[in-house]
């Protein structure tokens, strides 16, 4: 669920204010709201060391932790640090810009063989000119009949030739030449040294990578320093007072209340407006917070006034992805997968792990109803797996319309569900009518697309459920004011939101179509390994090859799938019904986790 918050403003004296914000960022339940624009130098040079720190550390990051021993560099300040990592990094660019060039050169002239440049000059001081130039092989014949000087091929790779021209004055040809300003042997020392600096610099980084804790530590303070700073420049003011704002939960504002009793801090608390940017705390029971890492890894949040779908979500999805995935041999090899990677990461957040548990699982359901193991037909008559299959949703000989079907009746109950969570949320208000209209325009539209894509035919209730749905969301979807007025809008509308609507309910037959062609793949590869099986120990190893990357491509493209398809059907088809925009922000506390000097 979505806390309730109230609006908080506290005031103290401008001299105690430092003194405030520590007691505050010490309860750690307060989010700031800036009262004004937090601007100053010292805003900006903390920005600046963060971005510093922040660079430093994205290029620590990505070698071998300090964990795994190595040379230790000497212990700097972690400004210091981050600046020769930074330097070092650009010294590194320099570096490989200037081995490519050395190696098109060598490249450019390699052909040419071992000689002096200088050599060219004396020959050119005697009244000689000696030019290089690359012609194709096609060009050769033109390049003969306009050269008007001795030349010989020097060298032929492939469709290219290297032809040297000696004459005794000045030319210029037609073709591209080959300038040679440096010998091989130069080029060859030159490149070998620019390797040596570099692995110099890979080495020297290796080195601090060991103090990579260091800057880490130093950037959460430094994050901590700003978020006080933009606190005290964020600060109102009003004659010697000064005043802070945020939101806290409504069950902590006690705590508040108690803290500013003992300290002699005006405060008042009141109930958000709606033109307050209130940031969203979503506050859910543990075996539901399995779910916030996918929300995490989207990058969203309910806004304040929107809903909290985790228990949909979670149902949904989890579902979702054993039909998409639609292996229960898969499954197996996701929870294996888990397993070995939580005991590898054993210090990891659990929330992810038990989420890849519950998918797996539920895949493995799926496979078990489905009859569906690694895409081999033969395992599904094997008991007790023969048992357990639906024979309905049997992959091998089940009943496909009854799977598209199926589909169609999961895209209706989806979006209902979306419709009915808006009927408790708007509940006492008229358009209460309107979210009952379209869950009866819903349903007949599942009718509609059995009609259409089963040649199902259309039930005499599908009639009672359009014009119901029809008179019910047209007039009361947007009630106003004016009520004719806001009808009419409704019923303009209903046409664009029906074909919507459609389109969001058959988008539901892709999780029928992704796990059909997962099954495909899967039994395609085992084919072509069965081929390849030939009784003989080196078809055994290619049946071996094909098995392997076969199914582990199917296995990537499952994944994939999850997530453009099984996420997409929740952000997209499900939330826009739902009306939300995901447009809230997390709930995030002022805290003093570094140098607090004040005791609450």
């Amino acid at each position: 669920m979505i806390a309730r918050m109230k609006k908080v403003t506290i005031a103290a004296r401008e001299s105690e204010m430092d003194e405030t914000l520590e007691v505050i960022g010490g309860l750690g339940i307060l989010h700031l709201a800036h009262v004004r624009e937090p601007r100053s130098s010292d805003i900006e040079n903390l920005r600046g060391e963060i971005d510093l720190l922040e660079r430093a550390l994205s290029v620590l990051s990505g070698g071998t932790s300090d964990k795994e021993g190595g040379e230790v560099a000497p212990r700097q300040e972690p400004m210091d640090l981050a600046r020769d990592v930074l330097g070092l990094l650009e010294q590194k660019g320099h570096h490989l810009e200037a081995r490519d060039g050395t190696r098109k050169e060598l490249k450019k002239i390699g052909p040419l063989g071992q000689f002096d440049p200088s050599d060219l000059d004396l020959l050119k001081d005697a009244g000689l000119i000696v030019r290089f130039y690359r012609v194709s092989r096609s060009d050769m014949s033109r390049f003969s009949q306009h050269v008007g000087y001795p030349y010989a091929v020097v060298s032929s790779r492939g469709s290219e030739r290297i032809v040297m021209v000696i004459g005794d004055q000045d030319f210029d040809l037609s073709f591209e030449e080959v300038r040679v300003t440096r010998g091989l042997s130069d080029l060859e020392q030159e490149l070998e040294s620019l390797e040596d600096k570099l692995k110099e610099i890979d080495i020297e980084l290796q080195k601090k990578r060991t103090s990579i804790s260091l800057i880490k530590e130093s950037l959460e303070s430094k994050r901590e320093e700003l978020e006080y700073a933009q606190a005290i420049a964020g600060a109102g003011r009003h004659g010697p007072l000064s005043y802070v704002q945020g939101f806290c939960p409504e069950d902590s504002c006690g705590d508040l209340k108690d803290t500013a009793a003992r300290r002699g801090w005006g405060l008042l608390i009141e109930d958000p407006v709606p033109e307050d940017d209130v940031p969203t705390l979503l506050r859910n029971p543990k075996w539901l917070r399995i779910v916030e890492p996918v929300f995490r890894f989207m990058g969203t949040v309910p806004g304040y006034k929107e809903y909290d779908v985790s228990f949909w979500f979670l149902v949904s999805l989890s579902l979702f992805f054993a039909m998409l995935v639609g292996d229960g041999g898969y499954g197996l090899l996701f929870f294996l997968g888990t397993y070995l990677l939580k005991r590898k990461r054993r210090t990891a957040p659990k929330e992810p792990f038990i989420l890849l548990y519950v998918f797996s699982m539920s895949t493995v359901v799926w496979g078990f109803i489905t009859g569906t193991w690694f895409g081999v037909e033969r395992l599904s008559h094997v008991p007790p797996l023969s048992r357990l299959i639906i024979p309905a949703l049997d992959s091998y000989r089940g009943d496909q319309d009854f799977m598209i079907g199926l589909c169609f009746v999961l895209g209706a109950i989806h979006l209902s569900i979306a419709h009915m969570l808006r009927v408790r949320g708007l509940f006492g208000s008229l358009r209460v009518l309107g979210e009952v209209g379209w869950i009866f325009i819903l349903w007949f539209l599942y009718f509609l697309a059995g009609y259409f894509v089963l040649g199902n035919p259309l039930p005499d209730k599908s009639t009672f459920l359009l014009w119901a749905g029809l008179i019910l969301a047209g007039l009361f979807s947007n009630p106003g004011g004016n009520f004719i007025k806001s009808s009419l809008l409704g019923i303009a509308d209903l046409p664009f939101n029906m074909i919507r609507s459609f389109s969001d309910l058959v988008s539901y037959l892709r999780l029928f179509a992704v796990g059909y062609a997962t099954l495909v793949i899967a039994v395609s590869f085992n084919q072509m390994a069965f081929d390849l099986w030939e009784g003989s120990m080196l078809g055994a190893f290619a049946a071996a090859l094909v098995l392997l990357i076969g199914h582990t491509l199917n296995i990537m493209l499952a994944a994939m799938a999850v997530l453009v398809h099984g996420i997409r059907l929740n952000m997209l088809e499900f939330s826009s019904h739902l009306g939300m925009n995901w447009i809230g922000r997390p709930f995030r506390p002022f805290k003093r986790r570094f140098g607090s000097r004040v005791g609450k």
